[in-house]
């Protein structure tokens, strides 16, 4: 099984082996482990249809994410029109969702 986050190399501050709650995604069916204790606390991970997202409640980022890749999907994706438009996402809890305004360039 070949992931995004494989092909990019290793994620910083992790290991592979936490039970995934979307275990297609993922080398092995595990998810990266977070080594980062300050991180780890309020990790969750996010189901989507083509991939899965690490997301941190502390940084309101993602820490890592992972999608199967075969040659399909990546020929799929070539005629793909990006779509720029930002939302909260709704399974996050309020206090750790990221606004489009944390994307906001300082001093606008």
């Amino acid at each position: 099984m070949l992931t995004a986050a494989r092909m990019a190399g290793t994620v910083p501050g992790a290991a592979y082996g936490a039970a995934s709650a979307c275990p297609e995604h993922h080398p092995g069916g595990a998810a990266p482990d977070i080594m980062r204790p300050q991180l780890a606390a309020e990790t969750r991970e996010l189901c989507f249809q083509e991939c899965s997202v690490s997301y941190s409640g502390i940084s309101r980022t993602p820490l890592a994410a992972a999608e199967h890749l075969t040659r399909e999907r990546i020929q799929d994706a070539r005629g793909l029109q990006r779509e720029n438009t930002f939302h909260e996402e709704e399974r996050l809890p309020p206090g750790e969702r990221a606004r489009l305004g944390d994307y906001a360039p300082l001093g606008l």
